[in-house]
């Protein structure tokens, strides 16, 4: 409980004072939102300006360069606090976005800060495969993410996916039955990505109800606004021994 009041604590009273008024670092670009995103450091932040109007929280950056195939890919991540508000790092070969009539492949963290908590987190993990195929599941790792940074890799082959945090795979999945996957990391069309945003009462439902559950919504944020997820600027950092988990169900839920 003492620890606890000491993070609410420090999440209410920090003051983050820009240091660069925008956050285009190589290789990132401002998708969009520029506005709310800037450097400090050796870090990237991003803002959610607003508790009941979620086109006001967050921004998107998408790296430029080469696209991606197979390879192990990590981002260093702070996540943003409460209910609502969602932090991500992903993959996608379709410009980032949610596609209601386009096929995409998409491999991503969903970081909810709703879930957060200093016994340990829930995250969601998931691939698109298809038109809107979700294959979705939901880890969980010992520790608080919006207290630290902690880093989060994708290893990706033609044949299998594994989702890594700080090092130690939490999920592995085969992914030879799906053609649309095999090709896009076949001809490197990956491209990542790093977000922050968030939904209220009043906005559309958009996905599978158990996202949004867990995600919650921004109404019911008890943290102070703004809130900031954080990002270090150094791309895909070096990633210690992949060591597996002795056992993943105890830390792993299928959706």
């Amino acid at each position: 409980m003492l620890n606890m009041r000491l993070t609410l604590l420090l999440l209410a009273f920090s003051v983050v004072t820009p240091a660069s008024a925008n956050c285009a670092s190589w290789p990132w670009h401002e998708a969009y939102s520029p506005d709310r995103c800037w450097l400090d450091g050796d870090t990237i932040f991003m803002r959610c300006a607003e508790k009941y109007n979620s086109a006001n929280c967050g921004m998107r950056l998408e790296a430029g360069g080469n696209g991606l195939g197979a390879g192990t890919w990590s981002q260093t991540i702070q996540a943003a606090p409460g209910k609502g508000a969602v932090t991500s790092y992903y993959l996608s070969n379709n410009g980032g976005m949610y596609s209601m009539t386009q096929g995409w492949n998409e491999i991503d963290f969903e970081i909810f800060g709703g879930t957060a908590k200093n016994g340990g987190s829930k995250i969601w993990t998931n691939l698109f495969t298809g038109l809107r195929q979700e294959h979705a599941q939901v880890i969980t790792v010992p520790f608080n993410t919006m207290a630290g940074f902690h880093t989060y890799s994708f290893h990706v082959t033609p044949t299998t996916v594994q989702w890594l945090v700080d090092g130690i795979v939490y999920r592995t999945m085969d992914v030879t039955p799906f053609g649309d996957v095999k090709w896009t990391v076949n001809n490197h069309r990956f491209r990542p990505y790093l977000s922050l945003w968030g939904k209220t009462w009043s906005d559309p439902k958009v996905g599978v109800s158990r996202f949004r559950n867990l995600q919650g919504m921004l109404n019911d944020n008890k943290y102070p606004f703004p809130l900031f997820a954080k990002f270090k600027r150094k791309w895909n950092p070096h990633v210690g021994l992949i060591r597996k988990l002795r056992s993943a169900s105890k830390n792993s839920t299928w959706v």
